[in-house]
Protein backbone atom coordinates (compact mmCIF):
# COMPACT_ATOMS: atom_id res chain seq x y z
CA UNK A 1 0.00 0.00 0.00
CA UNK A 2 2.97 2.27 -0.40
CA UNK A 3 1.34 4.20 -2.98
CA UNK A 4 -2.13 4.08 -2.24
CA UNK A 5 -1.15 6.15 1.63
CA UNK A 6 -5.23 6.94 1.75
CA UNK A 7 -6.41 3.42 1.09
CA UNK A 8 -4.56 2.53 4.13
CA UNK A 9 -5.47 5.00 6.29
CA UNK A 10 -9.14 3.93 5.86
CA UNK A 11 -8.21 0.09 6.15
CA UNK A 12 -6.23 0.58 9.71
CA UNK A 13 -9.43 3.20 10.76
CA UNK A 14 -11.72 0.65 9.71
CA UNK A 15 -9.85 -2.39 11.98
CA UNK A 16 -9.55 -0.60 14.87
CA UNK A 17 -12.95 0.29 15.17
CA UNK A 18 -14.27 -2.91 14.08
CA UNK A 19 -11.77 -5.87 15.03
CA UNK A 20 -12.35 -6.96 11.41
CA UNK A 21 -9.13 -7.58 9.35
CA UNK A 22 -8.89 -6.55 5.65
CA UNK A 23 -6.82 -8.25 2.92
CA UNK A 24 -6.30 -6.47 -0.12
CA UNK A 25 -5.56 -8.64 -3.60
CA UNK A 26 -3.39 -6.35 -5.80
CA UNK A 27 -3.54 -7.15 -9.11
CA UNK A 28 -2.60 -5.21 -12.12
CA UNK A 29 -4.90 -2.89 -13.59
CA UNK A 30 -5.03 -4.10 -17.09
CA UNK A 31 -5.88 -7.50 -16.08
CA UNK A 32 -8.51 -6.52 -13.10
CA UNK A 33 -11.75 -5.93 -14.78
CA UNK A 34 -11.20 -9.71 -17.15
CA UNK A 35 -10.50 -11.35 -14.18
CA UNK A 36 -13.49 -10.24 -11.91
CA UNK A 37 -15.59 -10.75 -14.57
CA UNK A 38 -14.70 -14.60 -14.92
CA UNK A 39 -14.66 -14.94 -11.48
CA UNK A 40 -18.03 -13.31 -11.24
CA UNK A 41 -19.40 -15.31 -14.13
CA UNK A 42 -18.24 -18.29 -12.33
CA UNK A 43 -20.40 -17.36 -9.03
CA UNK A 44 -16.74 -17.84 -7.24
CA UNK A 45 -17.56 -16.36 -3.32
CA UNK A 46 -14.19 -14.27 -3.47
CA UNK A 47 -12.95 -11.72 -3.72
CA UNK A 48 -15.98 -10.51 -0.99
CA UNK A 49 -15.19 -6.74 -2.09
CA UNK A 50 -14.31 -5.76 -6.06
CA UNK A 51 -12.51 -2.38 -5.87
CA UNK A 52 -11.50 -3.01 -9.31
CA UNK A 53 -15.33 -2.46 -10.61
CA UNK A 54 -15.28 0.83 -12.73
CA UNK A 55 -18.04 2.70 -13.21
CA UNK A 56 -18.48 1.44 -16.91
CA UNK A 57 -17.88 -1.78 -15.97
CA UNK A 58 -20.13 -1.53 -12.85
CA UNK A 59 -23.97 -2.20 -14.87
CA UNK A 60 -22.53 -4.46 -16.25
CA UNK A 61 -21.69 -6.71 -13.46
CA UNK A 62 -25.11 -5.73 -12.05
CA UNK A 63 -27.57 -6.66 -15.13
CA UNK A 64 -25.80 -9.80 -14.91
CA UNK A 65 -26.72 -10.44 -11.15
CA UNK A 66 -23.29 -10.61 -10.09
CA UNK A 67 -23.54 -7.56 -7.25
CA UNK A 68 -25.03 -7.27 -4.11
CA UNK A 69 -27.26 -4.17 -4.40
CA UNK A 70 -26.38 -1.60 -1.70
CA UNK A 71 -29.29 1.05 -0.94
CA UNK A 72 -29.03 0.46 2.50
CA UNK A 73 -25.64 2.55 2.77
CA UNK A 74 -27.89 5.50 1.84
CA UNK A 75 -31.22 4.82 2.14
CA UNK A 76 -32.93 8.43 2.57
CA UNK A 77 -32.01 11.09 -0.36
CA UNK A 78 -31.07 13.51 2.18
CA UNK A 79 -28.32 11.40 3.35
CA UNK A 80 -26.86 12.38 -0.32
CA UNK A 81 -26.80 16.24 0.40
CA UNK A 82 -23.01 16.03 2.25
CA UNK A 83 -21.91 14.92 -1.10
CA UNK A 84 -21.36 16.59 -4.71
CA UNK A 85 -23.88 15.01 -7.11
CA UNK A 86 -21.11 13.13 -8.75
CA UNK A 87 -21.65 10.59 -6.22
CA UNK A 88 -25.12 9.74 -6.90
CA UNK A 89 -24.43 9.53 -10.49
CA UNK A 90 -21.65 7.46 -10.61
CA UNK A 91 -22.93 4.85 -8.07
CA UNK A 92 -26.90 4.56 -9.09
CA UNK A 93 -28.10 2.92 -11.53
CA UNK A 94 -32.04 2.10 -12.22
CA UNK A 95 -32.67 3.44 -9.22
CA UNK A 96 -30.41 1.43 -7.04
CA UNK A 97 -27.15 2.31 -5.68
CA UNK A 98 -23.72 -0.49 -6.31
CA UNK A 99 -21.91 0.32 -4.28
CA UNK A 100 -19.32 2.74 -2.11
CA UNK A 101 -16.59 5.78 -3.25
CA UNK A 102 -12.61 4.42 -4.48
CA UNK A 103 -10.87 7.04 -5.35
CA UNK A 104 -12.53 10.13 -8.03
CA UNK A 105 -10.49 11.74 -11.08
CA UNK A 106 -11.93 14.51 -11.85
CA UNK A 107 -10.77 17.52 -14.63
CA UNK A 108 -10.44 21.26 -14.08
CA UNK A 109 -8.55 23.45 -16.46
CA UNK A 110 -4.77 23.74 -16.21
CA UNK A 111 -3.79 27.17 -17.45
CA UNK A 112 -0.63 29.04 -18.08
CA UNK A 113 -1.54 32.55 -17.18
CA UNK A 114 1.99 34.11 -17.92
CA UNK A 115 1.66 32.56 -21.90
CA UNK A 116 -1.60 34.38 -22.38
CA UNK A 117 -0.16 37.31 -21.02
CA UNK A 118 2.72 37.01 -23.21
CA UNK A 119 -0.03 36.89 -25.82
CA UNK A 120 -2.04 40.09 -25.43
CA UNK A 121 -4.70 38.51 -23.93
CA UNK A 122 -6.69 40.97 -21.56
CA UNK A 123 -7.11 41.25 -17.87
CA UNK A 124 -11.16 40.62 -18.46
CA UNK A 125 -10.29 37.32 -20.40
CA UNK A 126 -7.81 36.15 -17.89
CA UNK A 127 -10.20 37.09 -14.82
CA UNK A 128 -13.15 35.47 -16.49
CA UNK A 129 -11.48 32.43 -16.52
CA UNK A 130 -9.45 32.75 -13.18
CA UNK A 131 -13.11 33.04 -11.63
CA UNK A 132 -14.57 30.78 -13.37
CA UNK A 133 -17.16 32.79 -15.43
CA UNK A 134 -16.14 31.92 -18.85
CA UNK A 135 -17.51 30.34 -22.15
CA UNK A 136 -16.34 29.31 -25.56
CA UNK A 137 -16.44 32.51 -26.48
CA UNK A 138 -13.62 33.33 -24.04
CA UNK A 139 -11.80 30.10 -25.22
CA UNK A 140 -12.16 31.14 -28.60
CA UNK A 141 -10.39 34.53 -27.81
CA UNK A 142 -7.61 32.71 -26.17
CA UNK A 143 -6.88 30.53 -29.18
CA UNK A 144 -6.61 33.67 -31.75
CA UNK A 145 -4.14 35.07 -29.48
CA UNK A 146 -1.36 31.94 -30.17
CA UNK A 147 -1.95 31.94 -34.13
CA UNK A 148 1.33 32.48 -35.78
CA UNK A 149 2.82 30.80 -32.48
CA UNK A 150 4.21 27.59 -32.10
CA UNK A 151 2.12 27.39 -28.64
CA UNK A 152 -1.48 26.40 -29.31
CA UNK A 153 -3.88 27.03 -26.47
CA UNK A 154 -5.90 24.38 -26.65
CA UNK A 155 -5.67 20.29 -27.21
CA UNK A 156 -7.86 16.77 -28.01
CA UNK A 157 -6.82 13.74 -27.45
CA UNK A 158 -7.90 12.55 -30.91
CA UNK A 159 -6.92 8.68 -31.28
CA UNK A 160 -7.39 6.97 -28.18
CA UNK A 161 -10.16 4.20 -27.54
CA UNK A 162 -11.06 5.98 -23.65
CA UNK A 163 -9.64 9.56 -23.95
CA UNK A 164 -10.92 10.51 -27.16
CA UNK A 165 -14.66 9.91 -25.71
CA UNK A 166 -13.94 11.42 -22.64
CA UNK A 167 -12.25 14.60 -24.03
CA UNK A 168 -15.18 14.82 -26.55
CA UNK A 169 -17.40 14.56 -23.70
CA UNK A 170 -16.70 17.27 -21.61
CA UNK A 171 -17.39 19.28 -24.48
CA UNK A 172 -20.69 17.77 -24.99
CA UNK A 173 -21.47 18.27 -21.07
CA UNK A 174 -20.76 21.86 -21.70
CA UNK A 175 -23.34 22.34 -24.57
CA UNK A 176 -25.69 20.58 -22.10
CA UNK A 177 -26.11 17.19 -23.85
CA UNK A 178 -25.55 13.34 -22.56
CA UNK A 179 -26.12 10.19 -23.53
CA UNK A 180 -29.21 9.00 -21.17
CA UNK A 181 -32.15 10.45 -22.67
CA UNK A 182 -35.52 11.46 -20.70
CA UNK A 183 -36.99 7.88 -22.03
CA UNK A 184 -33.69 6.17 -20.48
CA UNK A 185 -32.93 5.61 -24.23
CA UNK A 186 -28.96 5.93 -25.16
CA UNK A 187 -28.62 8.54 -27.70
CA UNK A 188 -24.96 10.04 -29.01
CA UNK A 189 -26.58 11.96 -32.40
CA UNK A 190 -28.27 14.65 -31.10
CA UNK A 191 -27.80 18.91 -31.13
CA UNK A 192 -25.24 18.85 -28.11
CA UNK A 193 -23.19 16.23 -29.72
CA UNK A 194 -23.15 17.59 -33.44
CA UNK A 195 -22.54 21.09 -31.88
CA UNK A 196 -19.39 19.65 -29.75
CA UNK A 197 -18.07 18.04 -32.30
CA UNK A 198 -18.49 20.58 -34.92
CA UNK A 199 -16.77 22.98 -32.91
CA UNK A 200 -13.60 20.75 -32.21
CA UNK A 201 -13.56 19.77 -36.04
CA UNK A 202 -13.80 24.08 -37.06
CA UNK A 203 -10.89 24.95 -34.52
CA UNK A 204 -8.72 22.59 -35.83
CA UNK A 205 -9.68 23.49 -39.02
CA UNK A 206 -8.97 26.83 -38.11
CA UNK A 207 -5.67 25.88 -36.69
CA UNK A 208 -6.12 26.67 -33.70
CA UNK A 209 -5.85 23.03 -32.38
CA UNK A 210 -2.55 20.89 -33.28
CA UNK A 211 -2.57 19.24 -36.37
CA UNK A 212 -1.20 15.91 -34.89
CA UNK A 213 -3.76 16.08 -31.96
CA UNK A 214 -5.94 13.58 -34.18
CA UNK A 215 -2.87 10.96 -33.19
CA UNK A 216 -2.72 12.23 -29.73
CA UNK A 217 -3.46 9.74 -26.85
CA UNK A 218 -3.65 9.61 -22.72
CA UNK A 219 -0.58 11.51 -22.01
CA UNK A 220 -0.06 13.96 -25.14
CA UNK A 221 -1.99 16.72 -23.17
CA UNK A 222 -0.25 17.00 -19.90
CA UNK A 223 3.11 16.28 -22.13
CA UNK A 224 1.71 19.17 -24.00
CA UNK A 225 1.30 21.49 -21.00
CA UNK A 226 4.42 20.24 -18.72
CA UNK A 227 6.35 21.38 -22.21
CA UNK A 228 5.12 24.73 -23.05
CA UNK A 229 3.31 23.83 -25.87
CA UNK A 230 -0.27 24.21 -24.42
CA UNK A 231 -1.46 26.99 -22.65
CA UNK A 232 -4.76 25.23 -21.32
CA UNK A 233 -5.80 21.74 -20.80
CA UNK A 234 -8.78 20.22 -19.64
CA UNK A 235 -6.91 17.43 -17.98
CA UNK A 236 -7.21 15.41 -13.86
CA UNK A 237 -5.24 16.65 -11.20
CA UNK A 238 -2.61 14.25 -11.41
CA UNK A 239 -0.68 16.74 -13.76
CA UNK A 240 -0.75 19.58 -10.26
CA UNK A 241 2.54 17.92 -9.16
CA UNK A 242 4.16 18.08 -12.15
CA UNK A 243 3.31 21.50 -12.80
CA UNK A 244 3.15 23.45 -9.75
CA UNK A 245 7.60 22.13 -9.83
CA UNK A 246 7.82 23.58 -13.06
CA UNK A 247 5.78 27.07 -12.47
CA UNK A 248 5.21 29.59 -10.20
CA UNK A 249 1.92 28.83 -8.58
CA UNK A 250 -0.77 32.03 -9.36
CA UNK A 251 2.02 34.08 -11.43
CA UNK A 252 2.26 31.56 -14.41
CA UNK A 253 0.27 28.82 -13.32
CA UNK A 254 -3.65 28.19 -12.37
CA UNK A 255 -6.45 25.84 -11.86
CA UNK A 256 -9.80 27.13 -13.54
CA UNK A 257 -13.11 25.63 -13.11
CA UNK A 258 -14.44 24.11 -16.94
CA UNK A 259 -16.15 26.28 -19.26
CA UNK A 260 -19.52 26.46 -20.50
CA UNK A 261 -20.46 26.30 -24.29
CA UNK A 262 -21.18 29.24 -26.84
CA UNK A 263 -23.59 26.23 -28.89
CA UNK A 264 -25.79 23.39 -28.07
CA UNK A 265 -29.24 22.95 -26.72
CA UNK A 266 -28.39 24.60 -22.80
CA UNK A 267 -24.75 25.19 -22.57
CA UNK A 268 -24.08 25.11 -18.88
CA UNK A 269 -20.77 24.51 -17.26
CA UNK A 270 -19.48 21.51 -16.92
CA UNK A 271 -16.73 18.74 -16.92
CA UNK A 272 -16.20 14.73 -16.81
CA UNK A 273 -15.62 13.25 -13.55
CA UNK A 274 -15.93 9.29 -12.42
CA UNK A 275 -14.03 6.82 -10.87
CA UNK A 276 -14.07 2.74 -9.36
CA UNK A 277 -16.86 1.85 -7.40
CA UNK A 278 -16.55 -0.49 -4.14
CA UNK A 279 -18.63 -2.95 -4.87
CA UNK A 280 -20.12 -6.62 -3.15
CA UNK A 281 -19.63 -9.57 -4.86
CA UNK A 282 -23.44 -11.32 -4.69
CA UNK A 283 -21.70 -15.02 -4.05
CA UNK A 284 -19.37 -14.10 -0.79
CA UNK A 285 -20.86 -15.42 1.99
CA UNK A 286 -23.60 -13.66 4.25
CA UNK A 287 -20.83 -12.95 6.82
CA UNK A 288 -18.62 -11.23 4.31
CA UNK A 289 -20.62 -9.40 3.05
CA UNK A 290 -21.94 -7.48 5.88
CA UNK A 291 -18.08 -6.74 6.90
CA UNK A 292 -18.06 -5.33 3.68
CA UNK A 293 -21.32 -3.24 4.33
CA UNK A 294 -19.29 -1.76 7.56
CA UNK A 295 -16.17 -1.32 4.90
CA UNK A 296 -17.86 0.59 1.95
CA UNK A 297 -19.55 2.50 4.59
CA UNK A 298 -16.14 3.60 5.77
CA UNK A 299 -15.40 4.78 2.47
CA UNK A 300 -18.63 6.66 2.51
CA UNK A 301 -16.84 8.55 5.71
CA UNK A 302 -15.64 12.53 5.62
CA UNK A 303 -11.96 11.10 6.99
CA UNK A 304 -12.00 8.70 4.32
CA UNK A 305 -12.26 11.46 1.59
CA UNK A 306 -9.91 13.93 3.25
CA UNK A 307 -7.56 11.14 3.09
CA UNK A 308 -7.91 11.13 -0.27
CA UNK A 309 -7.68 14.76 -1.26
CA UNK A 310 -5.34 15.78 1.32
CA UNK A 311 -3.12 13.24 2.29
CA UNK A 312 -3.22 11.19 -1.65
CA UNK A 313 -3.97 14.50 -3.76
CA UNK A 314 -7.34 12.69 -5.44
CA UNK A 315 -10.42 14.36 -5.55
CA UNK A 316 -12.77 14.01 -3.34
CA UNK A 317 -17.00 13.23 -3.30
CA UNK A 318 -17.02 15.36 0.05
CA UNK A 319 -18.30 18.71 -0.31
CA UNK A 320 -16.78 19.82 2.99
CA UNK A 321 -13.33 18.93 2.58
CA UNK A 322 -12.88 21.32 -0.09
CA UNK A 323 -14.10 24.19 1.95
CA UNK A 324 -11.92 23.27 5.22
CA UNK A 325 -8.89 22.65 2.98
CA UNK A 326 -9.40 25.96 1.08
CA UNK A 327 -10.03 27.63 4.89
CA UNK A 328 -7.03 26.24 5.78
CA UNK A 329 -4.29 26.39 2.93
CA UNK A 330 -3.84 22.75 2.75
CA UNK A 331 -4.70 22.07 -0.85
CA UNK A 332 -4.29 24.69 -3.53
CA UNK A 333 -7.05 26.16 -5.55
CA UNK A 334 -9.15 23.81 -3.40
CA UNK A 335 -12.11 26.37 -4.08
CA UNK A 336 -11.51 26.04 -7.81
CA UNK A 337 -11.52 22.10 -7.65
CA UNK A 338 -14.12 22.15 -5.39
CA UNK A 339 -16.57 24.26 -8.24
CA UNK A 340 -15.03 21.82 -10.86
CA UNK A 341 -15.93 18.59 -9.30
CA UNK A 342 -19.77 20.47 -8.19
CA UNK A 343 -20.52 20.55 -12.22
CA UNK A 344 -18.80 17.57 -13.13
CA UNK A 345 -21.47 14.44 -14.35
CA UNK A 346 -21.04 11.56 -15.33
CA UNK A 347 -23.24 8.89 -16.47
CA UNK A 348 -23.53 4.68 -16.34
CA UNK A 349 -25.60 2.64 -18.96
CA UNK A 350 -25.05 -0.72 -19.94
CA UNK A 351 -22.59 -2.18 -22.59
CA UNK A 352 -21.08 1.16 -21.59
CA UNK A 353 -17.03 0.42 -22.22
CA UNK A 354 -17.99 -1.39 -25.50
CA UNK A 355 -20.20 1.68 -26.69
CA UNK A 356 -17.20 4.25 -25.54
CA UNK A 357 -14.62 2.40 -27.78
CA UNK A 358 -17.08 2.64 -30.51
CA UNK A 359 -18.12 6.13 -29.96
CA UNK A 360 -13.84 6.84 -30.03
CA UNK A 361 -13.43 5.55 -33.18
CA UNK A 362 -16.05 7.26 -34.87
CA UNK A 363 -14.99 10.80 -33.40
CA UNK A 364 -11.52 9.85 -34.63
CA UNK A 365 -12.74 9.43 -37.82
CA UNK A 366 -14.54 12.21 -37.56
CA UNK A 367 -11.84 14.55 -35.95
CA UNK A 368 -9.50 13.22 -38.33
CA UNK A 369 -12.06 14.53 -41.39
CA UNK A 370 -12.40 11.11 -42.66
CA UNK A 371 -16.51 11.23 -41.82
CA UNK A 372 -18.38 14.19 -41.25
CA UNK A 373 -19.59 14.72 -37.81
CA UNK A 374 -22.93 13.23 -38.67
CA UNK A 375 -21.84 10.07 -40.56
CA UNK A 376 -19.53 9.42 -37.57
CA UNK A 377 -22.50 9.94 -34.43
CA UNK A 378 -25.24 8.31 -36.78
CA UNK A 379 -22.89 5.23 -37.19
CA UNK A 380 -22.00 5.16 -33.61
CA UNK A 381 -25.60 5.66 -32.90
CA UNK A 382 -26.63 2.63 -35.24
CA UNK A 383 -24.04 0.23 -32.67
CA UNK A 384 -25.71 1.77 -29.48
CA UNK A 385 -29.11 1.08 -31.34
CA UNK A 386 -28.02 -2.65 -31.97
CA UNK A 387 -25.90 -3.64 -29.22
CA UNK A 388 -29.02 -1.93 -26.46
CA UNK A 389 -31.74 -3.53 -28.45
CA UNK A 390 -33.81 -0.07 -28.29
Amino acid sequence: MQFDPATYAVDAMFEEKTGITVERIQIVVDQAIPKMAASLSSKEPTPHLLQSTVDTSMTTYAQNGWLEPADFLLPDDEMYNPYIPLLKQTFTWQGTNWGAPANVEGNPVHVRVDLLEEQGVSKGVIDKIRNGNWSWDELETVMKAFEGTDVYAWGFRGSSLTYTERDFRIHWYQTGGQYIQDDESIKVNGEGAKAALSKLIEWRENGWLPDPSTTWTQGDLADGFISGNLAMVPVATDLFADASSEYELDSQYILAAPPKANVGPSPTQATWAGGPVLATNKFAPTAEKAAGALLQDARFSTENGWWEYVVESNLTYVKSNYDVAGQNNVVPFSQVRGKSMEVAKNEVFPQQRAVMQKVSEELSLAYSGEKSPEEALNSAQEFIDTVLGQ
